[in-house]
């Protein structure tokens, strides 16, 4: 087995248990948190996970720049896989409209080819979200934002849980 076989098991435990995992720990956490100090939110991500396979450069005859490069693309893949999913599962399940938005959604106007209604604003954002993925965001922030900003305007919309869920 090489390193790459090793890169592609380690991923495994990522796709079916660690990133569900995480986004479970966090919502436990916050829950808490909002629990015992009302008012009070966390800022930023504290936890952390890094794997040297395919990145061991302590004399691994089979790791070479070449590898840790494939190994990197491949972990790459595998985390905008994730959240093109995770696009996929909001676009199925955010059915609210943004008719009510105060200011009206400045996306809300369809594409020709459009699959939405043109009242399905927070679907059509999301599918420019997930098909920005892998590429054409400049950072995580910048995708980051454009999820905060879809939560915000379902909570204009009165969509309280639904913008407290997956998204």
């Amino acid at each position: 087995m090489g390193p790459i076989d090793e890169a592609e098991n380690a991923l495994f435990f990522f796709e079916r248990t660690i990133f569900q995992a995480t986004a479970d720990f966090y919502a436990a956490f916050d829950a808490e948190l909002q629990a015992a100090y009302p008012g009070l939110r966390r800022e930023r991500a504290f936890l952390t996970f890094a794997s040297w396979v395919g990145g061991d450069r302590d004399g691994h005859p089979f790791v070479t720049p070449e590898t840790s490069l494939a190994v990197a693309e491949l972990n790459h893949g595998a985390v905008v896989a994730f959240y093109r999913g995770e696009c996929d599962h909001l676009i199925r399940e955010l059915t609210h409209s943004t008719e009510l938005l105060p200011v009206p959604d400045k996306e809300v106007a369809p594409a020709r080819r459009d699959p939405f209604q043109p009242y399905e604003g927070f679907r059509r954002r999301l599918r420019r979200v997930r098909d920005r993925l892998g590429g054409r965001y400049r950072s995580a922030a910048e995708f980051v934002e454009d999820l905060a900003a879809i939560r915000r305007d379902l909570e204009q919309v009165g969509a309280r849980r639904a913008a407290k869920g997956r998204i």
